[in-house]
């Protein structure tokens, strides 16, 4: 079975070599390597072309203007017919046997969708963190582990007809792409095992840069899950339509910390009328208590004020 590997690069002449290399020891495996140039002004354009001297017909380079990683993904779609598609970050690294694996699991189960796979996080520091893929597939994309890009092995024919990537938005495109995948009916298998390296470059991270645009991006998302499952209520939609409702709850209160004003219009616009908390799980008793009587903000103020409060105390 084809399958191609896009890379997309934007100025990440340090890590692309070792990305290309992880694809090239996917063994036995004849893989359409794609590397998709997005308009990089460092040496990522010679390390790539040294590469293809190296190994010549191994490595196709695509070179565009710089419009952003989803769009780059999306040129190195259209340039494929590949039946299953690795999307690979240049700054990712595959596992031995991740693809072989994957593809197994594909026959297995009848040509799926999307297989979500397990990932290794990895810090420059060197802290580690394994992260599985959850069973479910709604609530998996509700959580945010639905996989990741370049753990997951995707099928072509699905990621064109929900639409390919969505190039406006600076987070969450790999789990909104798996949420339109699903929505069209598509399935989901797990791949549990830890198959690909995630480098966390904390410095460039969307969190960091715009962490108010990045809540109310993974706001939206769950707000949009929520109401196709309302739509379409299915097994177990009770419980994921909650804990979307959960999830957009906790998200207010991060933006709240920042931004009161735009916490309150998020908390309007995406929850419904008179919601209400379940405590436990980073809800006191107390506070939910008082938001119940009096709303977000007042709960969020006396929240501070305790916590303050006990601060002084503790001294």
């Amino acid at each position: 079975m084809k399958v191609a590997v896009i890379i997309p690069c934007y100025n990440v002449a340090p890590y692309v070599e070792r990305a290309v290399r992880s694809a090239w020891e996917q063994q036995p495996l004849a893989l359409d390597l794609i590397a998709v140039d997005d308009g990089s002004t460092d040496a990522t354009r010679e390390v790539l072309q040294q590469l293809m001297k190296e190994r010549p017909g191994m490595l196709r380079l695509i070179t565009c203007a710089h419009a952003g990683a989803s769009a780059a993904r999306n040129t190195g779609l259209a340039a494929t017919d590949a039946r299953y598609i690795q999307f690979l970050d240049a700054d990712d690294v595959l596992m031995p046997g991740k693809i072989a694996g994957q593809l197994a699991l594909t026959a297995h189960h009848g040509g799926p969708s999307l297989i979500a796979g397990g990932y290794r996080n990895m810090w420059p520091d060197g802290r580690i963190q394994d992260v599985s893929p959850g069973s479910d597939p709604w609530l998996a994309v509700i959580d945010g582990r639905a996989g990741t890009t370049s753990a997951n092995l995707w099928s072509r024919a699905a990621v064109v007809e929900a639409g390919g990537w969505d190039e406006q938005l600076a987070s969450s495109q790999d789990h909104e792409l798996v949420f339109r995948i699903l929505r069209n009916g598509g399935s989901y298998v797990v791949d549990p095992r830890i198959a690909t390296g995630i480098l966390k470059r904390s410095a460039d991270s969307i969190s960091r840069t715009d962490p108010l645009g990045n809540w109310e991006r993974y706001i939206a998302l769950r707000a949009a899950i929520r109401d196709h499952l309302v739509a379409t209520p299915m097994t177990g939609s009770v419980a994921a339509r909650a804990e979307c409702d959960r999830r957009i709850f906790g998200a207010v209160r991060a933006v709240a910390r920042g931004d009161m004003a735009r916490a309150m219009a998020l908390h309007d616009r995406y929850l419904p009328h008179r919601y209400r908390p379940d405590t436990g799980l980073g809800v006191p008793q107390t506070y939910a208590l008082v938001y119940r009587l009096f709303g977000l903000r007042v709960a969020e103020v006396t929240a501070r004020t305790v916590g303050i409060l006990r601060q002084l105390f503790h001294r």
